[in-house]
């Protein structure tokens, strides 16, 4: 084991046990939650999010990078190792995908797409790496925080990727990052142990991760010093997770810098600060009183704002998974049919060739990856009447809205309203700018998607091959998200053909039907979703259609809320 020179810890240890300004102490907080390729981490938004806020009530000048692809992930690591040069401390917080291959540590970036160990160097980023470029800071304190698993999430693959011989995994015991040279000065902090999980969550109720849950605790705890902070997480996350779980600490040389770094002054023996002023009263959001800047709440979790119709208040996104799933799971008529409740899936038919058919998807799994935040699918207009007069029967019994207002879905003059009338919801140009919304791009072409060349958009990519989780893109003048792209929307309004222009029914003839075959009126879906099939699906003005009773993999819904009997 290394030490620092007498002479050397003595000026370190005695510069942190000063008051540090705001200029001396450096965090880099990277997050990974919107995963293209293996399963998205919803609650990494919120974990980052929180620790980025936390780092700078304790003094910290904190970088963020959410969601880096590999070329930003290694981008962000070579510009924090120049402007933390010169820095007392300097932190690193990731959140997100790990895994440990031959007893090395790797962080994946979100566009990571690992068929073979080979490819771990071009597309994830190793720890030595990041120690490496750490320690060129030369800061006195270093401490690199990783709320991440050190197993294989890619399943199938891990055995080739394993050493052949036996003799191969014993030479390789001793580079497992935990037992490797960590720099001096250097604190690194695993939430789990080595080849284990990390818990993404405990529970439904969960805003975080198990570790980051304990960390933002004990962080802001006074007089905690920064390996009390984590020996304290480590008994929490243990004990929460009846040992499932234990999060690791190792050192580089002594841990005394460690011991004696405090930044939350306090504790025993130390006189508190005086008491803050009390907070203001809570600010009580009706529907009545609901705006932008406060929106109105439901039981839910969605958020109701004004979007240019009196009286009607638009949900900010659209109905999320889990917010189906309470529905399915409180509705005792609908949860004894859902399961024979089938919708069409894209299935892959022959080369560059697919077709919808019935293949046993439902909105629970519509054969491709879905986590609790996306858009739920395969959901009927029926579906989503439905839902709307469960969410209205619940929160009038609790008294959350009054006995005159109630949930429903749009209708076309009102989604009309809140989208704009611009040619496309981002303006004119085409194809879409970066970030206008989830479409069909270049990524559908790789990964699980792999969707028909000709319904990509040419010029244009997001981060999502099918759904994206709500609220991904930029919002709009009304403070709604997603009205263009991810999934069509439904509206209670029948289909008429002249709700579509001349020259968009000339190009598009089927818009000329009105009926099913049975004589059933169709009924409007608007927006556009993650599956392409020409500009004018995407303008503002366009109308789609479908039966009532019908469900695909890209039909979901939005809800209004009709306040005090109006509309």
């Amino acid at each position: 084991m290394k030490f620092l020179p007498l002479s050397r810890f003595l000026v370190a240890s005695t510069l942190l046990s000063l008051p540090l300004a705001a200029a001396e102490k450096e965090a880099l907080v990277i997050g990974c939650a919107a995963y293209e390729n293996i399963t998205p981490l919803p609650l990494v938004a919120t974990d980052v999010r929180d620790v980025a806020a936390a780092l700078t009530t304790l003094g910290f000048h904190v970088t963020p990078v959410p969601d880096p692809g590999i070329e930003a992930f290694n981008t962000a690591l070579l510009k924090f190792k120049t402007t933390a040069k010169g820095a007392k401390v300097v932190l690193v917080y990731y959140s997100g995908h790990g895994l440990e291959h031959e007893q090395e540590n790797y962080l994946l970036p979100v566009d990571a797409s690992l068929d073979s160990a080979a490819q771990l160097r071009s597309q994830a980023v190793n720890v030595d790496t990041l120690l490496s470029d750490l320690k060129a800071t030369q800061a006195p304190a270093r401490t690199v925080i990783l709320d991440c698993c050190r197993d294989n999430p890619f399943g199938a693959t891990v055995k080739s990727w394993r050493p052949a011989t036996k003799s191969a995994v014993d030479a390789n015991v001793l580079r497992a990052l935990g037992e490797a040279e960590i720099p001096e000065a250097t604190m690194i902090v695993f939430a789990s142990s080595s080849g284990r999980k990390a818990a993404s969550r405990l529970n439904h109720d969960s805003v975080h991760s198990p570790f980051t849950a304990s960390f933002l605790e004990f962080i802001q705890s006074p007089g905690l010093s920064l390996r009390d902070v984590f020996d304290k997480v480590e008994d929490a996350v243990s004990a929460a997770t009846e040992n499932r779980q234990t999060p690791v600490t190792k050192y580089g040389g002594s841990s005394r810098v460690f011991r004696e770094l405090v930044f939350l002054p306090g504790g025993p023996g130390v006189k508190p600060p005086p008491p803050l002023p009390p907070p203001p009263p809570p600010v009580t959001v009706t529907p009545a009183t609901a705006s932008r800047a406060v929106p109105f709440t439901s039981s839910l979790g969605l958020e109701f704002v004004p979007a240019g119709t009196a009286r009607v208040l638009f949900s900010r996104t659209e109905t999320r998974v889990r917010d189906f799933r309470a529905f399915a799971t409180e509705n005792a008529a609908f949860a004894s049919t859902q399961e024979s409740m089938q919708g069409y899936t894209l299935e892959k038919k022959g080369t560059d060739s697919y077709e919808w058919k019935l293949a046993g998807g439902t909105w629970a799994d519509p054969h491709f990856t879905q986590t609790e935040e996306h858009p739920v699918v395969c959901v009927s207009l029926q579906d989503a009447e439905a839902f709307a007069q469960w969410l209205t029967t619940r929160e009038r019994a609790s008294g959350l809205i009054g006995p005159r207002d109630r949930y429903r879905l749009p209708v076309d003059e009102e989604w009309s309203t809140a989208c704009g009338l611009g040619k496309y919801p981002w303006g004119s140009a085409w194809p879409p700018p970066e970030g206008a919304g989830n479409f069909s791009g270049t990524e559908s072409k790789t990964g699980p998607a792999n969707v028909p060349s000709w319904s990509v958009i040419a010029g244009y990519t997001d981060p999502h091959a099918r759904t994206a989780p709500v609220a991904q893109y930029q919002e709009n003048k009304y403070g709604l998200y997603d009205l263009s792209g991810n999934v069509w929307e439904w509206c209670s309004t029948e289909y008429r053909k002249t709700l579509n222009s001349d020259d968009v029914r000339k190009k598009i003839p089927a818009l000329e039907k009105e009926k099913s075959d049975d004589g059933t009126p169709f009924r409007v879906l608007r927006g556009g979703s993650w599956f392409y099939v020409g500009p004018a699906n995407l303008l503002s003005s366009f109308r789609y259609y479908g039966r009532p009773t019908v469900r695909y993999d890209y039909y979901g819904f939005r809800v209004v809320l009709v306040v005090g009997g109006g509309g």
